[in-house]
Protein backbone atom coordinates (compact mmCIF):
# COMPACT_ATOMS: atom_id res chain seq x y z
CA UNK A 1 0.00 0.00 0.00
CA UNK A 2 1.71 3.51 -0.86
CA UNK A 3 2.06 6.17 1.40
CA UNK A 4 -0.39 8.82 1.75
CA UNK A 5 -2.27 11.40 3.55
CA UNK A 6 -5.51 10.13 2.93
CA UNK A 7 -7.59 10.40 5.99
CA UNK A 8 -9.26 7.01 5.13
CA UNK A 9 -12.03 7.15 8.10
CA UNK A 10 -12.97 10.88 7.20
CA UNK A 11 -13.05 9.48 3.15
CA UNK A 12 -15.52 7.08 3.94
CA UNK A 13 -17.81 8.96 6.22
CA UNK A 14 -17.71 11.48 3.30
CA UNK A 15 -19.02 9.11 0.34
CA UNK A 16 -21.07 7.41 3.00
CA UNK A 17 -23.21 10.76 3.74
CA UNK A 18 -22.87 11.64 -0.03
CA UNK A 19 -24.42 8.46 -1.05
CA UNK A 20 -27.44 9.02 1.74
CA UNK A 21 -28.14 12.18 0.98
CA UNK A 22 -27.97 11.48 -2.80
CA UNK A 23 -30.20 8.49 -2.68
CA UNK A 24 -32.94 10.39 -0.46
CA UNK A 25 -33.36 13.34 -2.58
CA UNK A 26 -33.61 10.81 -6.12
CA UNK A 27 -36.22 8.54 -4.16
CA UNK A 28 -38.37 11.45 -2.95
CA UNK A 29 -38.15 13.07 -6.19
CA UNK A 30 -39.39 9.19 -8.08
CA UNK A 31 -42.03 8.66 -5.48
CA UNK A 32 -43.07 12.12 -6.08
CA UNK A 33 -43.55 11.36 -9.97
CA UNK A 34 -45.17 7.83 -9.57
CA UNK A 35 -47.97 10.04 -7.33
CA UNK A 36 -47.93 12.58 -10.03
CA UNK A 37 -48.37 9.70 -12.44
CA UNK A 38 -45.42 11.90 -14.91
CA UNK A 39 -42.75 10.19 -17.42
CA UNK A 40 -40.05 11.37 -17.96
CA UNK A 41 -38.75 10.13 -21.01
CA UNK A 42 -35.40 11.54 -21.34
CA UNK A 43 -33.84 10.26 -18.25
CA UNK A 44 -31.88 7.36 -19.45
CA UNK A 45 -28.39 6.23 -19.93
CA UNK A 46 -27.74 6.77 -23.54
CA UNK A 47 -26.72 4.09 -25.71
CA UNK A 48 -27.64 1.21 -22.91
CA UNK A 49 -27.12 -1.84 -24.64
CA UNK A 50 -29.72 -5.27 -24.60
CA UNK A 51 -29.39 -8.49 -25.58
CA UNK A 52 -31.04 -11.12 -28.47
CA UNK A 53 -29.78 -14.21 -29.66
CA UNK A 54 -29.62 -15.37 -33.11
CA UNK A 55 -30.56 -18.61 -34.20
CA UNK A 56 -27.67 -20.07 -34.37
CA UNK A 57 -27.29 -19.32 -30.70
CA UNK A 58 -24.58 -16.88 -30.63
CA UNK A 59 -25.55 -13.17 -29.17
CA UNK A 60 -26.30 -9.67 -30.78
CA UNK A 61 -26.69 -6.49 -29.06
CA UNK A 62 -28.70 -2.97 -29.96
CA UNK A 63 -28.03 -0.47 -28.16
CA UNK A 64 -31.28 1.81 -26.91
CA UNK A 65 -31.69 5.42 -25.32
CA UNK A 66 -34.78 3.99 -23.35
CA UNK A 67 -33.46 0.88 -21.64
CA UNK A 68 -32.08 1.75 -18.42
CA UNK A 69 -33.37 5.37 -16.34
CA UNK A 70 -30.28 7.47 -15.32
CA UNK A 71 -31.25 8.68 -11.82
CA UNK A 72 -28.10 10.91 -11.65
CA UNK A 73 -30.62 13.51 -14.13
CA UNK A 74 -32.38 13.98 -11.37
CA UNK A 75 -29.83 15.84 -9.65
CA UNK A 76 -27.93 16.82 -12.73
CA UNK A 77 -31.00 18.95 -13.26
CA UNK A 78 -30.62 22.74 -12.63
CA UNK A 79 -27.08 22.05 -11.19
CA UNK A 80 -28.90 20.38 -8.21
CA UNK A 81 -26.13 18.36 -7.10
CA UNK A 82 -23.37 21.16 -6.90
CA UNK A 83 -26.00 22.28 -3.89
CA UNK A 84 -25.34 19.20 -1.54
CA UNK A 85 -23.52 20.13 1.41
CA UNK A 86 -22.07 16.52 1.66
CA UNK A 87 -21.04 16.83 -1.91
CA UNK A 88 -19.62 20.25 -1.50
CA UNK A 89 -17.43 18.92 1.64
CA UNK A 90 -16.72 16.03 -0.80
CA UNK A 91 -15.44 18.20 -3.09
CA UNK A 92 -12.90 20.15 -0.52
CA UNK A 93 -11.75 16.89 0.72
CA UNK A 94 -9.98 16.44 -2.32
CA UNK A 95 -9.52 20.22 -2.73
CA UNK A 96 -7.06 19.31 0.68
CA UNK A 97 -5.96 16.24 0.20
CA UNK A 98 -2.06 16.00 -1.63
CA UNK A 99 -2.38 12.36 -2.45
CA UNK A 100 -5.96 12.46 -4.02
CA UNK A 101 -5.27 15.78 -6.34
CA UNK A 102 -1.51 13.90 -7.07
CA UNK A 103 -3.13 10.95 -8.24
CA UNK A 104 -6.21 12.19 -10.66
CA UNK A 105 -4.68 15.02 -11.48
CA UNK A 106 -6.71 18.21 -10.31
CA UNK A 107 -6.23 21.25 -8.87
CA UNK A 108 -2.80 22.61 -8.25
CA UNK A 109 -2.01 19.00 -10.06
CA UNK A 110 -3.79 19.02 -13.12
CA UNK A 111 -1.83 19.20 -16.20
CA UNK A 112 -3.80 21.78 -17.80
CA UNK A 113 -3.20 24.34 -15.37
CA UNK A 114 -0.51 26.02 -17.11
CA UNK A 115 -2.60 29.11 -19.43
CA UNK A 116 -5.79 26.85 -18.63
CA UNK A 117 -8.27 28.98 -16.44
CA UNK A 118 -9.42 28.92 -13.42
CA UNK A 119 -12.73 27.54 -14.71
CA UNK A 120 -11.33 25.23 -16.59
CA UNK A 121 -9.39 23.71 -14.21
CA UNK A 122 -12.27 23.57 -11.51
CA UNK A 123 -14.47 21.41 -13.94
CA UNK A 124 -11.82 19.24 -14.84
CA UNK A 125 -11.68 18.59 -11.42
CA UNK A 126 -15.25 17.87 -10.85
CA UNK A 127 -15.04 14.85 -12.93
CA UNK A 128 -13.50 12.88 -10.08
CA UNK A 129 -15.62 14.16 -7.08
CA UNK A 130 -19.58 15.19 -8.26
CA UNK A 131 -19.29 13.62 -11.40
CA UNK A 132 -18.19 10.36 -9.76
CA UNK A 133 -20.83 10.70 -6.96
CA UNK A 134 -23.59 11.32 -9.84
CA UNK A 135 -22.40 7.78 -11.45
CA UNK A 136 -21.64 6.52 -8.00
CA UNK A 137 -25.30 6.62 -6.59
CA UNK A 138 -26.98 6.15 -9.81
CA UNK A 139 -24.87 2.31 -10.38
CA UNK A 140 -26.28 1.57 -6.28
CA UNK A 141 -29.82 1.86 -7.31
CA UNK A 142 -29.74 -0.05 -10.13
CA UNK A 143 -27.50 -2.28 -8.42
CA UNK A 144 -29.50 -2.36 -5.22
CA UNK A 145 -32.02 -0.13 -4.21
CA UNK A 146 -32.86 3.27 -3.11
CA UNK A 147 -31.86 2.37 0.35
CA UNK A 148 -28.89 2.26 2.33
CA UNK A 149 -27.06 -0.85 2.97
CA UNK A 150 -24.43 -0.40 5.08
CA UNK A 151 -22.28 -3.80 4.01
CA UNK A 152 -23.17 -3.32 0.73
CA UNK A 153 -21.66 0.69 1.19
CA UNK A 154 -18.08 -1.00 2.43
CA UNK A 155 -17.46 -2.91 0.51
CA UNK A 156 -17.82 -0.64 -2.56
CA UNK A 157 -15.34 2.12 -0.31
CA UNK A 158 -12.93 -0.71 -0.11
CA UNK A 159 -12.99 -1.45 -3.95
CA UNK A 160 -12.81 2.12 -4.72
CA UNK A 161 -10.09 3.10 -2.33
CA UNK A 162 -8.31 0.54 -3.79
CA UNK A 163 -7.91 1.39 -6.80
CA UNK A 164 -6.33 5.00 -5.42
CA UNK A 165 -3.90 3.63 -2.96
CA UNK A 166 -3.02 -0.30 -3.84
CA UNK A 167 0.36 -0.14 -5.51
CA UNK A 168 -0.73 -2.54 -8.19
CA UNK A 169 -3.80 -2.70 -10.77
CA UNK A 170 -5.23 -5.95 -10.52
CA UNK A 171 -7.38 -7.00 -12.87
CA UNK A 172 -8.52 -10.49 -15.31
CA UNK A 173 -8.01 -10.53 -19.34
CA UNK A 174 -10.95 -11.87 -21.15
CA UNK A 175 -10.66 -12.52 -24.66
CA UNK A 176 -14.34 -13.76 -26.13
CA UNK A 177 -13.95 -16.74 -28.49
CA UNK A 178 -15.79 -15.64 -32.11
CA UNK A 179 -18.61 -17.69 -33.58
CA UNK A 180 -17.78 -21.10 -31.41
CA UNK A 181 -20.23 -22.74 -28.85
CA UNK A 182 -19.16 -24.60 -26.36
CA UNK A 183 -21.22 -27.77 -24.58
CA UNK A 184 -19.74 -26.66 -20.89
CA UNK A 185 -19.82 -24.06 -18.51
CA UNK A 186 -15.87 -23.92 -17.90
CA UNK A 187 -13.15 -25.98 -18.56
CA UNK A 188 -9.81 -25.13 -16.61
CA UNK A 189 -6.25 -24.99 -18.95
CA UNK A 190 -3.78 -24.11 -15.86
CA UNK A 191 -4.74 -22.38 -12.21
CA UNK A 192 -4.64 -19.08 -14.11
CA UNK A 193 -6.42 -19.94 -17.55
CA UNK A 194 -9.94 -21.37 -18.50
CA UNK A 195 -12.68 -21.24 -21.04
CA UNK A 196 -15.59 -19.66 -19.31
CA UNK A 197 -19.36 -18.62 -20.28
CA UNK A 198 -20.01 -15.56 -19.73
CA UNK A 199 -22.66 -14.18 -17.89
CA UNK A 200 -25.18 -12.04 -19.43
CA UNK A 201 -23.52 -8.66 -17.27
CA UNK A 202 -20.48 -9.66 -19.03
CA UNK A 203 -21.79 -9.63 -22.21
CA UNK A 204 -23.94 -6.09 -21.52
CA UNK A 205 -20.73 -5.14 -20.01
CA UNK A 206 -18.51 -5.30 -23.31
CA UNK A 207 -21.67 -5.10 -25.89
CA UNK A 208 -20.07 -3.74 -29.12
CA UNK A 209 -17.42 -1.58 -27.85
CA UNK A 210 -14.42 -0.77 -29.66
CA UNK A 211 -11.38 0.72 -29.78
CA UNK A 212 -11.65 3.64 -32.23
CA UNK A 213 -7.97 2.58 -34.03
CA UNK A 214 -9.45 -0.92 -35.32
CA UNK A 215 -12.23 -1.05 -37.27
CA UNK A 216 -14.05 -4.28 -36.06
CA UNK A 217 -17.99 -5.36 -37.15
CA UNK A 218 -20.08 -4.31 -34.41
CA UNK A 219 -22.05 -8.20 -34.86
CA UNK A 220 -18.52 -10.03 -35.15
CA UNK A 221 -18.16 -8.21 -31.87
CA UNK A 222 -20.84 -9.69 -29.86
CA UNK A 223 -20.31 -13.25 -31.60
CA UNK A 224 -19.27 -15.20 -28.54
CA UNK A 225 -20.56 -17.05 -25.43
CA UNK A 226 -17.40 -18.04 -24.36
CA UNK A 227 -14.20 -16.32 -23.39
CA UNK A 228 -10.59 -17.34 -22.71
CA UNK A 229 -10.12 -16.32 -18.68
CA UNK A 230 -6.54 -15.30 -17.97
CA UNK A 231 -6.10 -14.45 -14.06
CA UNK A 232 -3.86 -12.77 -12.30
CA UNK A 233 -2.38 -9.61 -14.64
CA UNK A 234 -1.75 -6.65 -12.87
CA UNK A 235 0.26 -3.18 -13.83
CA UNK A 236 1.49 -0.22 -11.84
CA UNK A 237 -0.75 1.83 -10.08
CA UNK A 238 0.97 4.84 -10.33
CA UNK A 239 -1.87 7.59 -11.00
CA UNK A 240 -5.29 7.24 -12.73
CA UNK A 241 -4.06 9.04 -16.06
CA UNK A 242 -1.01 6.20 -16.15
CA UNK A 243 -3.47 3.27 -15.41
CA UNK A 244 -6.01 5.04 -18.17
CA UNK A 245 -3.62 5.28 -20.97
CA UNK A 246 -2.08 2.08 -19.83
CA UNK A 247 -5.41 -0.39 -20.03
CA UNK A 248 -6.29 1.15 -23.67
CA UNK A 249 -3.14 0.38 -24.53
CA UNK A 250 -2.38 -2.38 -27.30
CA UNK A 251 1.17 -2.18 -26.83
CA UNK A 252 0.87 -2.33 -23.11
CA UNK A 253 -0.73 -6.23 -23.92
CA UNK A 254 2.51 -8.37 -25.70
CA UNK A 255 2.84 -10.69 -22.97
CA UNK A 256 -1.37 -11.64 -22.90
CA UNK A 257 -1.24 -11.77 -26.72
CA UNK A 258 1.25 -13.82 -26.95
CA UNK A 259 -0.63 -15.97 -24.12
CA UNK A 260 -3.72 -15.34 -25.96
CA UNK A 261 -2.25 -16.15 -29.56
CA UNK A 262 -0.89 -19.77 -28.20
CA UNK A 263 -4.54 -20.32 -26.72
CA UNK A 264 -5.97 -19.83 -29.93
CA UNK A 265 -3.49 -22.16 -31.78
CA UNK A 266 -4.84 -24.94 -29.66
CA UNK A 267 -7.87 -24.89 -30.09
CA UNK A 268 -7.35 -24.56 -33.70
CA UNK A 269 -4.94 -27.77 -33.09
CA UNK A 270 -7.86 -29.76 -31.13
CA UNK A 271 -10.87 -28.85 -33.13
CA UNK A 272 -9.89 -27.13 -36.62
CA UNK A 273 -12.43 -24.84 -35.66
CA UNK A 274 -13.03 -21.53 -37.60
CA UNK A 275 -12.72 -18.82 -34.76
CA UNK A 276 -10.79 -15.30 -33.44
CA UNK A 277 -11.38 -12.90 -31.54
CA UNK A 278 -12.22 -9.02 -31.53
CA UNK A 279 -11.99 -7.62 -28.01
CA UNK A 280 -9.56 -7.95 -25.04
CA UNK A 281 -11.16 -7.11 -21.86
CA UNK A 282 -9.45 -6.20 -18.80
CA UNK A 283 -11.85 -7.21 -15.73
CA UNK A 284 -10.39 -5.18 -12.07
CA UNK A 285 -10.22 -7.85 -9.10
CA UNK A 286 -9.62 -5.88 -5.97
CA UNK A 287 -10.84 -2.24 -6.88
CA UNK A 288 -13.56 -0.39 -8.71
CA UNK A 289 -12.05 2.61 -10.82
CA UNK A 290 -15.65 3.78 -12.61
CA UNK A 291 -19.47 3.09 -11.97
CA UNK A 292 -22.26 3.04 -15.03
CA UNK A 293 -25.39 1.72 -14.00
CA UNK A 294 -25.37 -2.17 -13.46
CA UNK A 295 -22.41 -2.83 -16.04
CA UNK A 296 -19.36 -4.13 -14.58
CA UNK A 297 -16.28 -1.66 -14.28
CA UNK A 298 -14.47 -3.26 -17.66
CA UNK A 299 -12.06 -1.68 -20.12
CA UNK A 300 -11.61 -2.91 -23.62
CA UNK A 301 -9.32 -2.37 -26.61
CA UNK A 302 -9.99 -4.21 -30.29
CA UNK A 303 -8.01 -6.59 -32.50
CA UNK A 304 -9.32 -7.33 -35.45
CA UNK A 305 -8.20 -11.08 -35.04
CA UNK A 306 -11.11 -13.00 -37.01
CA UNK A 307 -11.68 -14.95 -40.62
CA UNK A 308 -12.52 -11.66 -42.93
CA UNK A 309 -15.55 -14.30 -43.52
CA UNK A 310 -17.15 -13.67 -40.49
CA UNK A 311 -18.01 -10.11 -41.90
CA UNK A 312 -20.13 -11.23 -44.25
CA UNK A 313 -23.11 -12.39 -42.18
CA UNK A 314 -20.82 -14.92 -40.27
CA UNK A 315 -22.37 -14.03 -37.19
CA UNK A 316 -25.63 -15.35 -38.38
CA UNK A 317 -23.93 -18.91 -39.95
CA UNK A 318 -24.49 -21.97 -38.17
CA UNK A 319 -21.50 -22.55 -35.93
CA UNK A 320 -20.11 -25.82 -34.74
CA UNK A 321 -20.91 -27.05 -30.88
CA UNK A 322 -17.40 -27.68 -29.55
CA UNK A 323 -17.54 -30.65 -27.13
CA UNK A 324 -15.81 -31.36 -23.83
CA UNK A 325 -14.23 -34.45 -25.14
CA UNK A 326 -12.46 -32.51 -28.35
CA UNK A 327 -10.32 -30.80 -25.66
CA UNK A 328 -8.87 -33.92 -23.99
CA UNK A 329 -5.00 -33.01 -25.16
CA UNK A 330 -5.61 -29.10 -24.75
CA UNK A 331 -4.08 -29.04 -21.50
CA UNK A 332 -0.88 -30.96 -22.57
CA UNK A 333 -0.53 -29.39 -26.16
CA UNK A 334 -1.14 -25.62 -24.80
CA UNK A 335 1.84 -26.59 -22.16
CA UNK A 336 4.02 -27.92 -24.59
CA UNK A 337 3.13 -24.66 -26.94
CA UNK A 338 4.01 -22.51 -24.28
CA UNK A 339 7.24 -24.92 -23.30
CA UNK A 340 9.52 -25.07 -26.96
CA UNK A 341 9.91 -22.58 -29.62
CA UNK A 342 7.15 -22.85 -31.83
CA UNK A 343 6.44 -18.73 -31.73
CA UNK A 344 6.96 -18.47 -35.60
CA UNK A 345 4.81 -21.88 -36.77
CA UNK A 346 1.92 -20.48 -33.97
CA UNK A 347 1.80 -16.77 -35.55
CA UNK A 348 1.60 -18.35 -39.17
CA UNK A 349 -0.97 -21.02 -37.87
CA UNK A 350 -3.47 -17.73 -36.69
CA UNK A 351 -2.34 -15.72 -39.60
CA UNK A 352 -3.39 -18.07 -42.27
CA UNK A 353 -6.60 -19.38 -40.36
CA UNK A 354 -7.80 -15.96 -40.62
CA UNK A 355 -6.58 -14.91 -44.26
CA UNK A 356 -8.75 -13.33 -46.76
CA UNK A 357 -6.89 -15.01 -49.85
CA UNK A 358 -5.91 -18.19 -50.83
CA UNK A 359 -2.67 -16.56 -51.66
CA UNK A 360 -1.73 -15.16 -48.78
CA UNK A 361 -2.88 -18.20 -46.88
CA UNK A 362 -0.40 -20.16 -48.32
CA UNK A 363 1.97 -18.35 -47.98
CA UNK A 364 1.78 -19.22 -44.37
CA UNK A 365 1.37 -22.64 -44.39
CA UNK A 366 4.27 -23.26 -46.17
CA UNK A 367 6.51 -20.54 -43.84
CA UNK A 368 4.82 -22.64 -40.94
CA UNK A 369 5.67 -26.09 -42.37
CA UNK A 370 9.40 -25.00 -43.48
CA UNK A 371 10.17 -23.83 -39.72
CA UNK A 372 9.16 -26.88 -38.45
CA UNK A 373 10.01 -29.59 -41.03
CA UNK A 374 13.51 -27.62 -42.55
CA UNK A 375 16.76 -26.17 -41.23
CA UNK A 376 19.05 -23.93 -42.69
CA UNK A 377 19.52 -25.18 -45.68
CA UNK A 378 18.97 -23.72 -49.13
CA UNK A 379 18.81 -26.77 -51.13
CA UNK A 380 15.84 -28.91 -51.86
CA UNK A 381 13.16 -27.58 -49.20
CA UNK A 382 10.46 -28.87 -51.14
CA UNK A 383 11.98 -31.98 -51.09
CA UNK A 384 13.21 -32.43 -48.20
CA UNK A 385 10.15 -30.97 -46.33
CA UNK A 386 7.95 -33.37 -48.23
CA UNK A 387 9.62 -36.54 -47.27
CA UNK A 388 9.77 -35.12 -43.77
CA UNK A 389 6.35 -34.56 -43.56
CA UNK A 390 5.53 -37.92 -45.07
CA UNK A 391 8.00 -39.72 -42.05
CA UNK A 392 5.57 -37.65 -39.56
CA UNK A 393 2.57 -38.85 -41.05
CA UNK A 394 4.02 -42.33 -40.33
CA UNK A 395 4.17 -41.89 -36.55
CA UNK A 396 0.96 -40.61 -36.72
CA UNK A 397 -1.53 -40.89 -39.78
CA UNK A 398 -3.09 -38.04 -41.71
CA UNK A 399 -6.37 -38.62 -42.44
CA UNK A 400 -6.43 -41.78 -45.02
CA UNK A 401 -3.34 -40.79 -46.68
CA UNK A 402 -0.18 -43.29 -46.68
CA UNK A 403 3.36 -41.45 -46.54
CA UNK A 404 3.45 -41.52 -50.45
CA UNK A 405 0.53 -39.33 -50.85
CA UNK A 406 1.56 -36.94 -48.35
CA UNK A 407 5.13 -36.56 -49.82
CA UNK A 408 2.86 -35.75 -53.24
CA UNK A 409 0.74 -33.38 -51.43
CA UNK A 410 3.09 -31.45 -50.06
CA UNK A 411 4.80 -31.28 -53.97
CA UNK A 412 1.70 -29.95 -54.83
CA UNK A 413 1.44 -27.41 -52.28
CA UNK A 414 4.77 -26.11 -53.31
CA UNK A 415 3.10 -26.02 -56.48
CA UNK A 416 0.42 -23.79 -55.97
CA UNK A 417 2.80 -21.50 -53.43
CA UNK A 418 5.43 -21.03 -56.52
CA UNK A 419 2.28 -20.14 -58.65
CA UNK A 420 1.25 -17.67 -56.15
CA UNK A 421 4.89 -16.42 -55.86
CA UNK A 422 5.55 -15.72 -59.23
CA UNK A 423 1.97 -14.35 -59.88
CA UNK A 424 1.14 -16.80 -62.54
CA UNK A 425 -2.76 -16.85 -62.87
CA UNK A 426 -3.30 -19.66 -65.39
CA UNK A 427 -0.98 -21.71 -62.98
CA UNK A 428 -2.60 -20.74 -59.71
CA UNK A 429 -6.18 -21.31 -61.10
CA UNK A 430 -4.79 -24.83 -62.23
CA UNK A 431 -3.28 -25.92 -58.97
CA UNK A 432 -6.06 -24.28 -56.36
CA UNK A 433 -7.51 -27.61 -56.60
CA UNK A 434 -6.29 -31.34 -56.18
CA UNK A 435 -7.18 -34.71 -56.02
CA UNK A 436 -6.38 -37.07 -53.69
CA UNK A 437 -6.38 -41.04 -54.44
CA UNK A 438 -9.09 -40.50 -57.38
CA UNK A 439 -11.22 -38.47 -55.75
CA UNK A 440 -13.18 -35.64 -56.26
CA UNK A 441 -10.94 -32.12 -56.64
CA UNK A 442 -10.87 -30.64 -53.44
CA UNK A 443 -9.38 -26.91 -52.67
CA UNK A 444 -5.80 -26.90 -51.62
CA UNK A 445 -6.26 -24.59 -49.04
CA UNK A 446 -8.92 -26.68 -46.74
CA UNK A 447 -6.27 -29.90 -46.85
CA UNK A 448 -2.91 -27.54 -46.06
CA UNK A 449 -4.16 -26.21 -43.24
CA UNK A 450 -5.36 -29.37 -42.00
CA UNK A 451 -1.99 -30.78 -42.77
CA UNK A 452 -0.32 -28.52 -41.32
CA UNK A 453 -2.20 -28.46 -37.74
CA UNK A 454 -1.74 -32.36 -38.12
CA UNK A 455 2.32 -32.11 -38.40
CA UNK A 456 2.45 -29.72 -35.21
CA UNK A 457 0.02 -31.69 -32.90
CA UNK A 458 1.72 -34.45 -33.96
CA UNK A 459 5.49 -33.10 -33.09
CA UNK A 460 4.40 -31.86 -29.78
CA UNK A 461 2.77 -34.98 -28.57
CA UNK A 462 5.45 -37.12 -29.95
CA UNK A 463 8.13 -34.09 -28.53
CA UNK A 464 9.94 -34.49 -31.32
CA UNK A 465 12.66 -31.73 -31.17
CA UNK A 466 14.36 -30.51 -34.32
CA UNK A 467 14.40 -32.23 -38.50
CA UNK A 468 17.53 -34.37 -37.20
CA UNK A 469 15.05 -36.30 -35.12
CA UNK A 470 12.69 -36.88 -37.57
CA UNK A 471 15.90 -37.89 -40.12
CA UNK A 472 16.92 -40.29 -37.33
CA UNK A 473 13.57 -41.86 -37.49
CA UNK A 474 13.35 -42.59 -41.09
CA UNK A 475 16.85 -44.27 -40.83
Amino acid sequence: MKNNDIDIEKFNNLLKTCLLDGLEIIRLKVEDDKNKGWSFHFDYHSDYASISYFDNGLPSFYLSNFQKRDYSKILLKDNKFLDIESWKKYHEFFRETVYLKRYFKIFDFNKLKDGAENDIIEFYSRIYTFHFLLKFVDSYIHLNSFYFDELIFNNYFSLYINSIVSDKYEFDIIVPILCAKFDFEEFKITDTILIVRLSERQQLSRNIKKSNTVSVHEKVVGAATHAFLLKSWNIDNTDSDTVGNTIYDIGAYQNVIESVDRLFATLRLCTSVETGYSQILTSPTKSIRNFHADLLDMSIITERKYPEKFENYGWSDEVRTIKLYELERFNLLFEKLSNVNKSFAIKKLNSASIRKSDEDTILDITSALESLLTNDSKTEITYRLSIRAAQICKISKFKDLNARQVFELCKKLYDYRSAVIHGDTKRINKTKTISIQNSNEIEIIGIALDLLRHILKTILENEINGVSEIDDAML
